[in-house]
């Protein structure tokens, strides 16, 4: 049907035409990765991994995007643009499907792989080692390896005894007979961890310094005639063996002068007085011990 409502220059009607629709299939706009997205972070578990979008043809405001991070199957183990592996991925390569669409554009899709497999994150110590003992020579004290959170295939430790920061030579096991050179002296011990051959940790317990080991003593007895120009002769009784003595002879509790030998002739300024002996044992590693003997009177 013609419309009369318009006519050209000679008064003829105007033939208008209908309006043309738009196509329902028209093709949508290409996106193009200007800068691919970027996967950060180490592939350990435990340890967060992280991407980002890169960058697109099309203003970051106007596009959507959605992160797919992918399980050795292929299946979404995640979304969002951060991750962390688990034991479930050790020796899997992470890879995250990034998808971007935006109004007017086909959906694109970048592929992003880390650049090495998962591997197991390193065991971490949760207790340090101590030193459990008596220090004192003579005795035997051990060391507590301490404590970790995973115990894997591979890890080992090994020990070094220090005196007074000195690696003892030979002294290499858990345990360390305490020795007579030890006394005074600080005794601690390094430990070295590694895994696979590889040092996770070193450190030093130290445990203090060593006290000498206890003597035994005895009180020590006098043989002999007590009476002016006898012989007397100190004996120091059962010590620990290997015990050195030392002797000091007294006349009423007082040292007599150059009377330092095991034996002693009776003065004559000794009559009626009380003669001792005073014995002083000692051995390396151990206490020093003076023991005196009972009073004998002069004649």
């Amino acid at each position: 049907m013609t419309d009369t409502s318009r006519y050209d220059a000679y008064s003829r009607p105007i033939a208008v035409p209908a309006a043309v629709p738009v196509p329902a299939d028209v093709e949508l706009k290409q996106l193009t990765n200007v800068a691919r997205p970027v996967l950060t972070g180490n592939s350990v578990t435990g340890s967060l991994m992280t991407v980002t979008a890169g960058t697109w043809s099309e203003p970051a405001e106007n596009l959507t995007i959605t992160y797919d991070w992918l399980s050795p199957d292929g299946k979404v183990s995640s979304g969002g643009d951060s991750f962390v592996p688990n034991n479930t991925h050790v020796g899997s390569t992470i890879t995250v499907l990034v998808t971007v669409s935006a109004p007017g554009y086909a959906t694109s899709r970048v592929k992003v792989t880390a650049q090495k497999p998962v591997t197991a994150a390193d065991p971490y110590q949760t207790k340090s080692p101590s030193i459990n003992g008596v220090l004192r020579m003579g005795l035997i004290v051990e060391v507590s390896g301490g404590e970790w959170s995973d115990y894997p295939a591979g890890l080992s430790g090994t020990w070094q005894w220090l005196r007074d920061d000195v690696p003892v030579k030979g002294a290499t096991g858990g345990s360390y007979h305490l020795r007579a050179e030890d006394v005074g002296k600080r005794i601690s011990v390094s430990h070295t961890v590694t895994l696979n051959g590889r040092v996770l940790k070193t450190e030093t317990v130290g445990a203090g310094s060593v006290a000498p080991a206890f003597l035994k003593a005895a009180k020590p007895t006098i043989s002999g005639t007590v009476k002016v120009g006898k012989v007397l002769t100190a004996r120091p009784g059962a010590w620990t063996q290997g015990t050195s003595f030392k002797y000091r002879w007294l006349r009423n509790g007082v040292p007599i002068s150059g009377a330092t030998s095991s034996t002693y002739k009776v003065r004559t300024a000794d009559r009626d007085k009380r003669i001792t002996v005073e014995v002083t044992g000692s051995r390396l590693g151990y206490t020093t011990v003076t023991q005196t003997s009972g009073a004998y009177f002069a004649r």
